[in-house]
């Protein structure tokens, strides 16, 4: 192998550069917009918000809702995760170092959230010669940052080639099972002659055995009629799909049962016809799913030889994450890949934020360089505000039937050698939202295809069905224009609505255009955003009409539910079904509760006591003499001036709580704290506080205290009156300690931010 290849000052430009043609190009877009204009498909109801769908005129499709896209259903945001363990790089091969603290961490038990907590890599570079693994659920790796500068920012280097082709990092479980796995009994068909593209209800042969909250696959066999109806995948001059091989399935939860008719909370992305194929559902098992880890703030290159563009001897993908639920990646660069910077296997609610993915290395062929890739059995996933350079297909399901409601939103890819799309083999539910696309072509100027590819590969055919190209651009500052093609399915449609650039339906392989509206028009389209529309939309809308209710609750320290459990954290996971007096109807009821503890734990030292509350209104009370309030004694520091026991009740958050009694015995020195007259400043801190004694003082000593009383810092004072005090530690409630040769003590807190 080479060495490891690092980009110097020219790279930084050429990014800087197109970022700036970017930004020009879209400015000069925007200038000449001067009104607004809607799709015939989607209407904004500009005073509620409301979305309301009309189906496609020739093939009776409406546009289905994407909302369910990302962590936890979109529904929440990505959580801010405590860290629970920080370590630095080692010489030599990090590999182990790392592994055996995603292992402590790992050890930890699980929050009522079902997170253990998170594992910090400080700043510096990690050489890793290895695989690292996320095999348990609840935990979070994180770094210091992304950028290049190594002092202040995390960077794993991928190193050597063994074993050959392999991944850098691997979230989840073992094996893709693809969602195969059957609760043994579960299994009824599908009864409703038609379930429609977007419907979220439908009936079933035996409702009497789900209920609300359970998790269901809807299975779509891949029949001979079927087959036969999307003539055969279009494959061009390869072989035909054959039947058993692509089963279209949906990965979702029962929301409600109304009778025979069963309520989901994400919709079907393909028709189900029971003339040509008899669906059915059953319960999922969910046998080695890993649920909420995340990986952030950090960045992974990969060695490879920078004397041969070619070279693929070297580590194949940067992450790659499998059987998972409810992940998310945010924050992260990876470089100099082969096959992906992210790859995702049998994966459902997970979010991939701001990453990039940079510069893949080996050959330009088939099956290298998918930036951003989901492979089989992808669901309900988003992509947003993600970067690909050079790929190959940038964003790019590569899965087959088994992948659907995947999102790539505000995305943007820059030099491709060809089109993110969907590449093969009957995807659904791709949406393309404000994705983005410029620079130079080296061959081809297909930057975005939903579209048949026919006989390429191994039979791809239809690569993408009922799909959408949402407000995309893919004009050029300079030169030729990219092209987005957009072809329609037997028995499905696919849609480019506000695109610009060239918006055809002329592809590789000959086939009907897709439905193509507003292309390059001058106004803006509305809404800018299906996905956040829809989103909005959906979170807003009265939660009966979606058979899911919301019991929200708001506690200060426990709460006890209708299910009987005490609940002392923050939580929006507990579910309740309750059932009609007849038993025939059933809905869930989802717990949405905020807990607001208070920090009750207070820092002494000497006679001052400090809360260690922040933002709360404060009164110290005397514990030995009916608890009475202490007369001016309102800061979150007091110091006590006659020997007793105090406590401070603080009020935050609409909440109240009293601290333990503190003992406080006083000690008479031979001086008193006025006689020293320090300043400090500035207070609050960032990082360093510079203290002015306001005289020369001969001998002294200077502590500092964190709020669980531990000297962090010490500092020995000869001849001095002013001197800078750095504190080390997170941000909090620091208490700075003066004690003089003659036993003079001053005392001080300061808050870290």
């Amino acid at each position: 192998m080479g060495n490891f290849f690092r980009p110097s000052g020219p790279w930084t430009l050429y990014m800087l550069a197109w970022l700036f043609l970017g930004l020009l190009g879209l400015a000069e877009r925007s200038h000449a917009q001067t009104g607004t204009w809607q799709s015939d498909l989607v209407h904004l109801d500009p005073e509620t918000g409301a979305l309301s769908y009309a189906p496609e005129p020739s093939s009776g499709i409406r546009i289905p809702d994407f909302s369910r896209a990302g962590y936890r259903g979109g529904s929440v945001p990505i959580p801010e995760v405590p860290t629970l363990l920080m370590i630095q790089p080692i010489s030599g091969d990090n590999t182990t170092h790392i592994q055996n603290a995603i292992d402590s961490i790992s050890a930890l038990p699980p929050d009522q959230n079902g997170f253990r907590g998170a594992l910090l890599l400080g700043p510096g570079v990690y050489p890793v010669y290895g695989t690292l693994r996320m095999p348990v659920s609840g935990v979070i790796l994180r770094g210091s940052g992304r950028d290049s500068d190594t002092l202040t920012n995390t960077h794993i280097l991928g190193l050597g080639n063994t074993p050959a082709d392999r991944i850098i990092l691997e979230m989840g479980g073992g094996d893709a099972t693809q969602f195969a796995g059957m609760v043994p009994g579960t299994k009824t068909d599908i009864i409703s002659p038609l379930v429609a593209v977007g419907d979220q209800q439908f009936r079933v042969a035996d409702p009497g055995l789900y209920k609300p909250g359970d998790n269901i696959i809807i299975y779509h066999p891949c029949t001979e009629a079927w087959l036969e109806a999307v003539d055969g995948g279009g494959t061009g001059s390869d072989a035909s799909w054959t039947p058993g091989s692509l089963p279209i399935l949906f990965n979702t939860r029962i929301t409600a049962i109304k009778c025979d008719t069963v309520v989901t909370n994400s919709p079907v992305f393909n028709t189900l016809d029971s003339t040509l194929s008899r669906s059915y559902i059953y319960r999922y098992d969910r046998d080695g799913l890993v649920e909420h880890i995340g990986l952030e703030n950090l960045r992974i290159d990969i060695e490879f030889d920078p004397d041969d563009p070619d070279d693929d001897h070297h580590a194949r993908t940067a992450v790659r994450l499998t059987q998972v639920e409810n992940a998310w990646v945010k924050g992260c660069e990876f470089r100099y890949f082969w096959f992906a910077g992210i790859d995702m296997r049998t994966a459902n609610y997970v979010t991939v934020e701001d990453c990039r993915a940079l510069s893949p290395k080996g050959p330009t062929t088939g099956g290298k360089k998918y930036n951003f890739c989901v492979s089989n059995a992808v669901q309900n996933t988003l992509f947003t505000k993600c970067v690909a350079t050079e790929g190959r297909h940038a964003f790019v399901s590569n899965g087959t039937s088994s992948v659907a409601g995947v999102v790539f939103h505000h995305c943007t890819s820059i030099d491709p050698f060809t089109s993110s799309e969907g590449h093969r083999r009957w995807t659904t539910g791709l949406l393309f939202d404000n994705f983005n696309d410029y620079g130079n072509y080296p061959s081809a100027g297909r930057a975005l295809g939903l579209y048949n590819r026919g006989s390429y590969g191994t039979g791809h055919g239809w690569s993408s069905a009922n799909s959408v190209a949402w407000n995309c651009d893919v004009r050029r500052t300079s030169g030729a224009n990219g092209a987005i093609v957009v072809q329609r399915p037997p028995t499905a449609q696919n849609f480019a609505i506000g695109c610009r650039g060239v918006i055809t339906g002329n592809g590789p392989f000959n086939h009907p255009a897709g439905y193509i509206e507003g292309s390059n028009a001058v106004d803006s389209l509305v809404p800018h955003s299906l996905y956040e529309a829809q989103l909005t939309f959906r979170k807003d809308r009265d939660s009966i009409t979606q058979w899911l209710a919301i019991d929200a609750h708001t506690a200060c320290d426990s709460f006890v539910w209708i299910d009987g459990i005490t609940y002392t954290a923050s939580t929006d996971q507990p579910s309740f079904v309750l059932t009609d007096t007849h038993g025939c109807d059933s809905i869930e009821l989802r717990l949405d509760l905020v807990i607001h503890p208070i920090d009750t734990s207070v820092m002494t030292n000497g006679p001052t006591l400090t809360a260690n509350a922040t933002d709360a209104t404060y009164q110290w009370v005397d514990c030995e003499d009916g608890w009475i309030p202490v007369p001016g004694a309102t800061d979150q520091s007091w110091t006590a001036t006659t020997t007793g026991s105090y406590a401070v009740v603080i009020n935050q958050n609409g909440c109240q709580d009293t601290s333990a009694c503190i003992p406080v015995t006083l000690v008479r020195t031979t001086g008193h704290i006025p006689e020293i007259p320090l300043r400090v400043y500035p207070n609050p801190t960032r990082r360093s506080v510079w203290v002015d004694l306001g005289h020369i003082c001969d001998q002294a000593v200077v502590r500092i205290y964190s709020s669980l009383g531990q000297i962090v810092a010490s500092r020995q004072l000869e001849n001095t009156a002013t001197f800078e005090l750095d504190l080390p530690g997170d941000p909090g409630i620091y208490l700075m300690e003066l004690t003089t040769l003659k036993g003079e003590q001053a005392y001080v807190v300061i808050r870290k931010e």
